[in-house]
């Protein structure tokens, strides 16, 4: 009876083995890179985020190594229901005040039959004499397509021209 239940036993995880092999080796060959356009990867994911602190697309008027009054530029993109995107950017600086500040936001779509980013709208908020600004809002946009958002971030004293600059580019997310 023992010899009966080691050899079920031993047959058992010979199938599980060969099955868990063929598994591996059918979703590694399936397996696509993703596709990167103009810095942007096209996901599938719910939402994408990208800031300068983690080094995404920074480029600034002056050498980055000398970003005085610019902390962080961040900006998002979400999913947010049928058709719907939720869009966020925001602009930090690294002292309490600084006499500029400024975030445009930038959304785009990706046109699949030239391959290009394509730009839908944009807008920017901008203050004085505080440390944060942000802008965000809530867009219908048309399905089957992928999005994305820039954004670009200034931050600077009047007597320490030019401002500091920055861009973020989010992934792109597909709508459906």
């Amino acid at each position: 009876m023992r010899k009966k239940i080691s050899s079920i036993v031993c047959t058992l995880l010979l199938l599980c083995s060969v099955f868990t092999v063929a598994f591996v080796d059918v979703s590694a060959s399936d397996s696509q890179e993703p596709i990167k356009v103009d810095g942007s990867y096209l996901t599938y994911q719910d939402s994408a985020y990208a800031s300068t602190e983690n080094g995404t697309s920074l480029k600034g008027i002056t050498p980055f190594s000398s970003l005085e009054y610019l902390l962080i530029g961040e900006c998002s993109i979400t999913k947010s229901g049928s058709g719907k995107i939720y869009v966020y950017a925001g602009t930090t600086a690294s002292i309490v005040k600084v006499d500029y500040i400024a975030v445009i936001l930038y959304v785009d779509y990706y046109n699949e039959s030239t391959g290009n980013w394509v730009q839908m709208g944009s807008w920017n908020v901008d203050d004085t004499d505080t440390y944060y600004v942000s802008t965000g809002s809530m867009l219908t946009v048309t399905k089957g397509r992928y999005y994305r958002v820039r954004g670009a971030h200034v931050a600077g004293m009047r007597s320490d021209q030019p401002y500091d600059y920055a861009d973020t580019i989010s992934d792109g997310i597909y709508i459906n």
